[in-house]
């Protein structure tokens, strides 16, 4: 049994709310995803990450009984990200690597967790092609638990902001480029028991019908004003598997996913 307990959460406590929000999402698409289980919903602390908690070992991923890739399960306590300095290093930083320093966003932590990273090479046959985000649930953490309860563990909610690069005159600054999961208003009422969350599929990356790349480079960051603990899925289509399955490039519709949600 997993002991482990991050930000106030038992692990093993979320075992089944991930099973069952994977589930849901196997409905949604009429059975043509589905998850191997077992190791999406056993989640280890990752203090060596900018984000708190993810599955180690390879949930594998199949779309109308093909192996499409794997899903990456992850808890993201308030302030988390996936950011990192492989790409940028944040302004006034002092560092060694020759990298470009990144500009602040207002309101955020000065942190890497923030820097955006690019996962699409056009020379790397494993490079990511397209992503999507699953909403898998919330639940309060901190002094938010207190006010909601310790049952208060919302099924299917989920509100990341979605960090992104923006050139400037002045210099490369973060930018928030959009949302993934509810739209805000509405991941508040369900996590004030107002509504029940329905499964939502975000594409963080991906290229529009025109051709155009979006979302990369990118980080993803649970606000920590909000108070609240998600868990997320995430599934990436690699470059080398959308040139070897064409027809599969879009297969993303068939779990409802949309580009990220512009609502500011």
């Amino acid at each position: 049994m997993n002991t482990a307990v991050v930000a106030g959460v038992p692990l093993e406590s979320l075992r089944k709310p991930i099973r069952e929000g994977l589930q849901a999402y196997s409905k949604a698409s009429d059975g043509r995803f589905v998850f191997n289980l077992r190791p999406a919903s056993s989640l280890t602390p990752t203090p060596e990450r900018p984000n708190s908690a993810r599955n180690n070992n390879p949930a594998t991923v199949w779309y109308l009984g093909k192996r499409i890739g794997e899903l990456t399960v992850i808890f993201f306590a308030p302030g988390d990200g996936t950011g990192d300095r492989s790409t940028y290093t944040l302004d006034g930083e002092v560092t060694d690597r020759n990298l470009p320093q990144i500009k602040t966003l207002a309101g955020y932590p000065h942190a890497g967790k923030l820097i955006p990273r690019s996962k699409f090479k056009p020379e790397q046959r494993d490079g990511v092609h397209t992503e999507v985000h699953l909403a898998l649930g919330s639940l309060p953490v901190g002094k938010e638990a207190e006010t909601f309860g310790p049952e208060a563990f919302r099924p299917l909610a989920g509100h990341l902001d979605l960090i992104g690069v923006s050139d400037e005159r002045r210099g490369v600054g973060l930018v928030r480029i959009g949302t993934l999961g509810q739209p805000l208003d509405e991941y508040r009422r369900i996590m004030r028991g107002e509504t029940t969350g329905q499964s939502t599929a975000t594409l963080t990356t991906g290229f529009s019908e025109t051709g155009d790349r979006y979302g990369d480079p990118h980080a993803v960051y649970n606000n920590e004003t909000m108070g609240f603990g998600q868990v997320a899925g995430f599934i990436a289509l690699t470059r080398q598997f959308v040139g070897e399955n064409p027809d599969y490039v879009n297969l993303f519709k068939d779990l409802g996913a949309a580009p990220p949600r512009r609502e500011f």
